[in-house]
């Protein structure tokens, strides 16, 4: 069944502000499935945090941005990492970083097929300007040719890039 628009955010702005509970919004507006109004609901919470993340856009080619971003980021992470965009979340900085398309050290003369990257890494840096600041980092994963077998940089080859705690260095050797 068609809801209209405005039915939909009268709906939503209610059962948000408190008005109605969500099986009072079903008889009111004569909805027959709970899952219609929580897949409002859940489009609603996502367009409210698209809003307030306050993003910081960058030109890459600038030398501003690349003079700034080698003052606020380690700069051993800067050859090895490629920042992607800064958002401004909750009161804290989170900068993206890609690791380069560069093949991992030790598969320089293997033939390499890129697969996307590994899950994030979120490290949390040292504050800036009274915000906490976190690092996200996505490492590239990559098969070799032939083999169908998963490559990519070792954490151990990043430790010297970033300030991270010890315990936190073992949790990563150990993963």
């Amino acid at each position: 069944m068609k809801y209209s628009l405005l039915n939909k955010q009268d709906v939503v702005r209610k059962i948000v502000s408190g008005e109605l509970l969500l099986k009072e919004a079903m008889v009111e507006y004569n909805i027959k499935s709970e899952r219609t109004i929580i897949r409002w609901l859940d489009e609603y919470q996502r367009k409210q945090q698209r809003e307030n993340e306050k993003e910081i856009s960058s030109t890459k080619a600038s030398p501003i941005y690349a003079e700034l971003s080698s003052r606020v980021l380690p700069s051993k992470l800067l050859e090895n990492f490629e920042l992607i965009r800064v958002v401004e979340k909750d009161k804290a900085l989170f900068f993206y970083l890609e690791e380069y398309e560069k093949a991992p050290r030790g598969f320089e003369k293997d033939i390499l097929i890129p697969k996307g990257f590994l899950d994030s890494i979120i490290i949390q840096d040292f504050p800036i300007r009274g915000q906490k600041s976190f690092l996200c980092l996505k490492r590239r994963k990559w098969i070799i040719d032939g083999l169908d077998r998963l490559v990519y940089s070792k954490w151990d080859d990043f430790t010297t890039l970033v300030r991270v705690t010890n315990e936190f260095g073992e949790y990563m050797k150990s993963g």
